[in-house]
């Protein structure tokens, strides 16, 4: 099986995607990575098939950034400042490696909607890797957020604050990227993603959380693994 893994950040994000492919290829598959330039020696040193994705981008650049830590906006401005930028560039490599490399699969950083875009358009499967258990909203078995010591209903109830949340950041912003590449915008997107993904994977231990009973936000055609 052939298959392009594309992630973007920090050696947290990229570091689990380099096991993944070093483990696919173990099986005998045939992974292909499209990444951040700056990882290009890693790939090398591991003996991995690579490709640059976008500019050469080193994390360094969000560690003395003010409004990055901010405990308040630091997502969105990471979101906005870094991961945004990055969809039309990573959407473009990665059609290109589908066709070229006759991918199978393509295998996606939870945040990479350019590879999703590109996957979708090209009828190819798509998995979406997920590297925190709180990104995965479940109406049946919510995330704790804090240690408030809530009732299940309101639990569930305050699911509705992100997901209108992410639905205004994450999709509002998204609607440009997608007229700029021609590509069907949702407001829901990142729901969306999730839930026409192939195959959700949360990779951490189940000791932080196990499966989440399917979410009725995005039924997927297939149940995640942790």
């Amino acid at each position: 099986m052939r298959v392009v893994l594309t992630t973007f950040g920090t050696m947290g994000d990229n570091a689990p995607m380099f096991a993944l492919a070093e483990a696919l290829r173990e099986q005998g598959n045939e992974p292909v990575l499209l990444f951040n330039p700056l990882c290009q020696a890693e790939a090398a040193a591991r003996v991995l098939p690579f490709v640059g994705v976008g500019r050469r981008w080193d994390p360094e650049e969000v560690a003395d950034v003010a409004k990055c830590a901010d405990p308040m906006r630091g997502a969105i401005a990471i979101w906005n400042d870094f991961h945004l930028p990055n969809v039309a560039p990573t959407f473009h490599p990665v059609q290109r490696a589908i066709t070229e490399h006759r991918a199978d699969v393509v295998v996606s950083h939870w945040l990479s909607f350019g590879a999703y875009f590109a996957a979708r358009q090209a009828g190819v499967r798509h998995a979406v890797v997920n590297l925190a258990p709180c990104w995965w909203y479940s109406h049946r078995d919510p995330s704790l957020y804090n240690p408030i010591d809530a009732p299940a209903w309101l639990l569930r109830l305050l699911l509705f604050m992100p997901r209108l949340l992410v639905n205004r950041v994450v999709g509002g912003s998204l609607q440009s990227v997608c007229r700029e590449i021609g590509v069907p915008w949702r407001r829901d997107q990142y729901f969306a993603a999730l839930g026409e993904a192939d195959h959700n994977l949360g990779m951490w231990s189940p000791t932080f959380r196990p499966l989440a009973n399917w979410n009725v936000y995005w039924p997927s055609r297939a149940p995640p693994t942790v």
